[in-house]
C-alpha cells in the first residue's frame, strides 16, 4: 500500500512539473514556430491587434500583389520571403475580382514597404485606431515591432476568447 502511495505521489509530482514547464515557454504561440532561419531565407510575421469596434470586419492583405486573404481581428500570418524590398497593402475586398465580396472595411487602404536582409525575421503589427472626434472615423497603420514585444502581443492574443 505504501509503495502504491509513493508511485501516485511521484506521478503527481511529475505531472505538476511538466505542466509548469509548458506554461512558462514563450514559443510556440498560436502555432507560431520560431525556427531558426538559414542565411538565405527571411520571414515576415504580420499580425492584427484586437480592436472591438471593427472585430467583425476584415481587410485583405496583399504582399507584392499576391493575395494572402483576410487579415482577421486578433490573428496573424507567417510569410516566408526572399530577402529584398516587399510591398504590404491592406484594403477592402476588390469587388471586381470577388463577386461575393461582403466586406465593408471602414479604413482607407494602407501601404508600407519592408526591407528584409538574408536570414532576417520581422514582425509587423497592423493597428486600427478609432478617432473619437464628432465624426468617429477610423485610421490604421503598419508598425515594425521588436521580436520580444511581438511575442508578448502574440501571447496576449492567444489568451483571448475565440471569435
Amino acid at each position: 500500500m505504501q509503495a502504491m502511495i509513493k508511485i501516485i505521489s511521484l506521478l503527481m509530482t511529475v505531472l505538476l512539473f511538466s505542466g509548469c514547464a509548458s506554461e512558462s515557454t514563450l514559443t510556440p504561440l498560436l502555432g507560431y514556430n520560431a525556427e531558426v532561419l538559414d542565411s538565405s531565407s527571411s520571414r515576415l510575421v504580420i499580425y492584427r491587434e484586437p480592436v472591438q469596434e471593427v472585430e467583425d470586419k476584415s481587410p485583405y492583405l496583399y504582399i507584392n500583389n499576391s493575395d494572402y486573404g483576410a487579415l482577421k481581428n486578433n490573428q496573424y500570418v507567417i510569410v516566408p520571403m526572399e530577402p529584398g524590398r516587399h510591398r504590404l497593402l491592406v484594403k477592402e475586398i476588390d469587388s471586381y475580382t470577388n463577386l461575393y465580396g461582403e466586406d465593408d472595411w471602414p479604413v482607407r487602404p494602407k501601404t508600407t514597404f519592408v526591407n528584409l536582409e538574408p536570414g532576417q525575421e520581422k514582425f509587423i503589427r497592423y493597428t486600427v485606431r478609432i478617432n473619437t472626434s464628432v465624426f468617429d472615423w477610423y485610421d490604421a497603420y503598419f508598425e515594425e515591432v521588436p521580436r520580444n514585444k511581438a511575442l508578448i502581443d502574440l501571447d496576449f492574443m492567444r489568451k483571448q476568447p475565440a471569435e
